[in-house]
């Protein structure tokens, strides 16, 4: 079950309604265990999907060897104007017409479980005016604002761009209600659906390790959950580093809880560490920094200079059966300097997401309308006593001048990039499929100070994009279309240059 896919959502949503209880929602994929806990506990309620959910749920519930093909999905997307981020994984679809297609096997034999999952796109990636960034060789297609301090192009470059990865691909072992192994496959930490702030699925997956719970554990204090990874981020072609040691190293860790004597409540706090590649590779001492300190007193090896760490706290709330939830995420960008210097500032680079939703089921519909809004504004700026002059956003760093991205696409939300955002959809689940109907807005960098080699202050460029997808089951076969027209307000930053754009897409999966 993939995190943040068609099945996970609708699981989520009829939790809600779930008398005996809710699930934990902040760390995903589960593992074996926690996917079979979750599709058993749909299995014991009236609802639209529960015949789709009976024979996956069987299968997965036995221990005994098993070898499958791994239902096939292909897609087309064409966009008129310019890239629209969704939460596609690696696909990364630029102005024109982009393909993609996804196919594998997987395996299990006991506590071993094996899938190879490759995703391949085609992007024709044709031009479309370009933010000015001050330069005019390749550089030209960089981040807009800060092409030195992040590695987000605008646009891969003037030709068909494509690539092939090992998509949702990984081995792992599980026993004694735990999880190890190695895996390329996408997560998202905390509760938000739109706009994640650390971990999200938008950019794909990356190469890592990791140890976590197969489902929540039973302890005194309550349901707990937790993963540790240690992995190796790449750089896109249009980097800001151009020689020596490209990759990084990733090492994270997220906890959550659902309290005995609060069972509606989940809570939880996740870290990342992002630095350069460990001269003599990835150790279990690189994997385990987001456990060391967070003050930085620039004379010891806790939280070196040269790394960017980064910090949420999360909490989500779901009465049981009550049919609402209301989540909250708050990070924080960097390294707090000194204790004083976090008594002072605790909301220093902070961003927030919040959301809210509800939901209302029947034996054939489930309905659930949702809110979440995303702020990666900069509220203060007192850093200048650490030669920091000029306001910066989350998700970039010196000198680990890629920021917080994966082959060129962020790992957190884009609202959260300097900007804001804000999301409400409707969607409907019948025994055919699902209805969704959403309404974006996006603001890239409301704050704008002189941006370096350009000058100048920029306005804003805001987003408003109404977005229609219906979801039809034909047999074993899923078929989704997607109609998503745009208006821009100031376009690449330049003020009084409005744009209207429409997004298509069609999707297919199964045989």
């Amino acid at each position: 079950m993939l995190p943040q896919g068609d099945e996970q959502r609708y699981l989520r949503a009829l939790a809600l309604t779930d008398s005996s209880g809710g699930m934990a929602v902040t760390l995903q994929p589960f593992g074996r265990s926690g996917d079979v806990a979750a599709r058993a506990r749909a299995l014991t309620l009236a609802h639209p999907w529960r015949a789709r959910f009976l024979a996956d749920t069987l299968a997965s519930a036995s221990w005994r060897p098993r070898l499958s093909v791994l239902r096939p999905n292909a897609g087309l997307r064409y966009q008129t104007d310019r890239p629209w981020s969704e939460d596609d994984g690696v696909v990364w679809a630029g102005r024109g017409a982009t393909i993609n297609v996804q196919a594998g096997v997987a395996g299990r034999w006991g506590p071993l479980r094996a899938q190879l999952a490759p995703v391949a796109f085609v992007a024709e990636n044709r031009a479309f005016p370009l933010a000015p960034n001050g330069f005019a060789d390749l550089r030209r297609f960089s981040d807009g604002r800060f092409p030195g301090s992040i590695d987000l192009p605008q646009r891969f470059g003037d030709a068909t761009y494509q690539r092939v990865d090992l998509g949702d691909s990984f081995v792992e072992l599980e026993a004694f209600g735990f999880v190890t192994g190695l895996s390329n496959a996408r997560q998202h930490w905390g509760p938000s659906q739109f706009h994640p702030l650390v971990l999200g699925t938008g950019s794909g997956g990356f190469a890592h390790a990791h140890l976590s719970t197969a489902a929540p554990l039973a302890t005194f204090l309550g349901d707990f959950q937790f993963r540790v990874l240690g992995g190796r981020l790449e750089q896109s072609a249009f980097s800001p580093v151009t020689s020596g040691e490209t990759a990084r190293f990733l090492s994270a860790m997220v906890m959550s809880l659902r309290p005995r004597f609060v069972p509606s409540m989940e809570v939880g706090v996740s870290r990342l560490i992002n630095g350069p590649w460990p001269p003599g590779g990835l150790g279990l001492g690189d994997a385990l920094r987001p456990f060391e300190g967070i003050i930085n007193d620039n004379t010891d090896a806790i939280n070196k200079n040269a790394d960017n760490g980064f910090a949420s706290v999360f909490a989500r709330f779901a009465p049981a059966g009550g049919g609402l939830e209301a989540y909250g995420e708050m990070s924080r960008e960097d390294f707090a300097g000194d204790l004083r210097q976090l008594h002072l500032e605790p909301d220093d680079l902070v961003h927030v997401t919040l959301g809210v939703a509800s939901v209302r089921r029947t034996a054939d519909r489930i309905r659930v309308l949702r809110l979440e809004l995303v702020n990666g504004e900069v509220n203060h700026f007192e850093r200048e006593g650490r030669s920091l002059a000029q306001p910066f956003p989350p998700y970039i760093h010196s000198p680990t001048l890629q920021g917080l991205t994966n082959r060129g696409q962020l790992l957190g939300a884009a609202g959260a990039y300097g900007g804001s955002g804000a999301t409400i959809s409707w969607q409907r689940f019948g025994a055919h499929g699902s209805t969704a109907v959403a309404a974006e807005r996006l603001v890239r960098a409301d704050w704008l100070p002189t941006l370096g080699v350009t000058g100048g202050v920029r306005a804003a460029e805001v987003t408003y994009r109404l977005r229609v997808e219906r979801q039809r089951f034909l047999g074993d076969r899923v078929w989704t279309a997607v109609v998503a027209p745009h208006y821009v307000l100031n376009a690449n930053l330049l003020e009084g240059a409005n744009r209207y754009g429409l997004d298509l897409q069609l999707r297919w999966q199964g045989w």
